[in-house]
């Protein structure tokens, strides 16, 4: 396969990591409640496909932007279905608030930083806000342990 198509391959494998998601939404609709069911992924999810949009024009680099327009469509979608069955949709807005807001200072630091760093900085910014995302639920869970062990002591 040609580079483009190899990047298209590699790029839609890393969106299939949403089929958990589709199961917490399949969870959510049959439950018919968000309870116990934390929105940082999909807000999450949101705002890195935005921000790797951005990368994808920085790095001039086509492949990245319609896999990241799916992904934040997806996203989206899965937001939607957790804002449906949600019980109280502040916590949910202020935490998409924030969200929109730490997105758009990224954006607008990435538009007046040198040309010549902003590739490789906003690249590393990515990378680390992404194992942030990736290690929320785990980190989550973490204090949750932590919490039973300090009740059962």
């Amino acid at each position: 396969p040609s580079r483009s198509q190899g990047t298209y391959y590699i790029s839609f494998k890393k969106k299939k990591k949403g089929a958990p998601y589709t199961l917490i939404c399949r969870d959510i609709i049959k439950n018919k409640s968000t309870k116990n069911v934390d929105p940082i992924p999909f807000v999450g999810g949101m705002a890195m496909s935005i921000l790797m949009i951005k990368n994808g024009i920085l790095m001039n680099d086509p492949n990245i932007i319609p896999v990241n327009i799916f992904g934040f469509i997806l996203n989206l979608i899965y937001f939607l279905v957790f804002y449906f069955y949600t019980a109280d949709s502040k916590p949910l807005f202020s935490m998409l608030t924030k969200a929109t807001l730490f997105t758009g200072v990224l954006w607008g630091y990435s538009t007046i930083e040198d040309e010549k760093l902003v590739e490789y900085r906003f690249g590393v910014i990515l990378t680390v806000l992404m194992l942030i995302l990736i290690g929320s639920p785990l980190f989550s869970l973490f204090l949750r342990l932590i919490s039973i062990f300090h009740q059962h002591s």
